[in-house]
């Protein structure tokens, strides 16, 4: 399979089969358009269509509240991890605190049973 220069998804705008899947424009102030660039330029845009341009400026009373509220949810996440490692961990040394016990007993019996045959 042959790398496409900028990447797997690169369509090149010259190819007449992207043009032709993209109609022109019904717009009279923007006659010209017959690629899907020209439709998406924010100067050649509709008055209805969404545009960067008309977005407000997030302030920075916004920023700080949005970065809060970023640092707070991981925050919580690392916490509910720590927690589960921890459990994790308690359960495991648990388990061979058990496997100790039992392998303690299980050779104590075998002496046992040892000192009876003799």
């Amino acid at each position: 399979m042959p790398s496409a220069p900028f990447g797997f998804h690169y369509i090149p705008i010259s190819s007449s089969i992207f043009k032709s899947k993209f109609k022109p424009s019904t717009n009279p102030g923007n006659d010209s358009s017959t690629d899907l660039l020209s439709k998406t330029n924010t100067n050649t845009a509709d008055i209805n269509s969404i545009s960067t341009v008309d977005k407000p400026q997030r302030t920075e009373k916004e920023i700080k509240k949005y970065r809060k509220k970023i640092d707070q949810e991981e925050k919580k996440f690392i916490e509910d991890r720590l927690q589960e490692v921890s459990a994790r961990t308690e359960k495991w040394e648990r388990k061979r605190k058990e496997e100790k016990k039992r392998k303690g007993k299980e050779e104590k019996l075998e002496e046992r049973k040892k000192k009876s045959r003799m």
